[in-house]
Order: structure tokens, then C-alpha cells, then sequence
């Protein structure tokens, strides 16, 4: 958000005295910028002691778990779960099995509509559009 405030500043109305009166001052814009580098420092630390701590935390779950069975019952939880959204989903597209496919004329339909909708043909007038659609 500080980062969009300090993108946005450029494009402000500096004509017009009631939105100057909501912008923070000078003062306040520095405090700001040194609240943002502050937390870029933050992030850029809190990201190396996440790195730092992940080669240690990895190994320590593997031995922490009793042998292989919390991974099964993840697995069949994701397996059932995955069988429930497949039966959901075929419970809402149920008929789409039975959609026969496009016919020839209306492919022709739709063929004659992009030639007939070109940049040419925009002065037509709606009843000549109708009949050389739909006759």
C-alpha cells in the first residue's frame, strides 16, 4: 500500500486545496519511506531465516512421524476427495454426454455471420441483416 501511495503521488491534482488537506506532509512522507525500507529489510531477513530453518525442519518431520501411515491417509483422504469433485461435476454437467455435435448448417449459420458481421457490410440495415441470416 505504501509503495501504490508513492506510485499514485506523481498523478495527484495538486490544484484543487481539499485533497491536499487529506495528503500527509512532507515529514510524514519520509517517515514512511523509512517505514518502507524497514520493511524491506524485514522481509529480505525473514525470508533467509525461513530458508535457514527449512533445512532443519524438513529432516526433523520425516523423523518425527511414525513410519508411513499419516502419508496413506493423506492419500486416500486426496483420493476421495478427488472422487467427491469428479461426482459433484458430473453431477452439474450431466447431459454433456449427449450433446450431439454441430451440424453442418449451422456451422454454415455461423460462417455466413462472420462474412455478413465483417467491417463491410456495418451500413446494413437490420431487416437486410434478418433476411441473410435467417432465409
Amino acid at each position: 500500500m505504501i509503495k501504490r501511495f508513492f506510485a499514485t503521488k506523481v498523478f495527484s491534482d495538486t490544484s484543487d486545496d481539499k485533497p491536499i488537506e487529506l495528503m500527509p506532509t512532507r515529514q510524514v512522507e519520509n517517515k514512511l519511506r523509512a517505514l518502507q525500507d524497514d520493511l524491506r529489510d524485514f522481509k529480505s531477513a525473514s525470508k533467509n531465516f525461513r530458508a535457514t530453518i527449512m533445512d532443519f525442519a524438513v529432516p526433523a518431520a520425516r523423523h518425527a512421524g511414525s513410519g508411513g501411515d499419516e502419508d496413506c491417509d493423506d492419500f486416500a483422504d486426496r483420493a476421495l476427495r478427488a472422487r467427491k469433485k469428479q461426482w459433484v461435476a458430473a453431477q452439474v454437467y450431466g447431459a454433456v454426454r449427449f450433446i450431439p455435435p454441430t451440424s453442418n448448417a449451422v456451422e454454415r449459420l455461423f460462417s455466413k455471420a462472420r462474412h455478413v458481421l465483417s467491417l463491410h457490410r456495418h451500413n446494413m440495415l437490420p431487416i437486410r441483416l434478418e433476411m441473410l441470416m435467417f432465409l
